[in-house]
């Protein structure tokens, strides 16, 4: 599947100029980024969920957002959930260009963002008191990078 060409006029100066982008593809970029239907795009979407997604795409979009609201931003497993989802919606029949272009864009992005991988890490700490000595098990969540979905000992 090819992406749209873009015609003269939507970029000046290196910028995207978001109106004409929006005339040729039927998306409105948000930092950077375009946006498609309910719920696609940074900063894009209805916060409680109530509004239904367009379409395929867009309820992977969907389903992401609601990833990191559970998991936190940048989570590897959610972006790489997404880029899975939105590798079966783009083929789907019927879905128009808008769409497929939107979905290919963001499988393309999330595959090569930066990501993290939240993971408690936990040890056993002897300790002596009063009371006498035992083991403690001691965790805290850590961080670990990774890259397109993926991060070294995650998921």
């Amino acid at each position: 599947m090819r992406l749209p060409r873009l015609r003269a006029g939507v970029l000046r100066d290196g910028v995207v100029r978001p109106y004409a982008y929006r005339e040729q593809t039927g998306l409105f970029p948000a930092a950077g980024m375009p946006v498609h239907g309910n719920y696609c795009g940074p900063g894009h979407g209805d916060p409680t969920y109530r509004t239904p997604p367009r379409d395929p795409v867009d309820a992977a979009c969907m389903r992401h957002d609601q990833c990191y609201d559970r998991s936190g931003y940048f989570d590897c497993n959610c972006d790489r959930r997404l880029v899975g989802e939105l590798a079966g919606a783009v083929g789907r029949p019927g879905l128009d260009e808008a769409a497929r272009t939107a979905g290919l864009g963001a499988m393309a992005y999330f595959s090569t963002s930066t990501c993290v991988c939240r993971k408690d890490v936990c040890v056993n700490v002897p300790y002596c008191n009063w009371r006498g000595c035992g083991v403690r098990r001691v965790c805290h969540q850590v961080e670990v990078p990774g890259v397109g979905g993926h991060a070294p000992g995650c998921g």
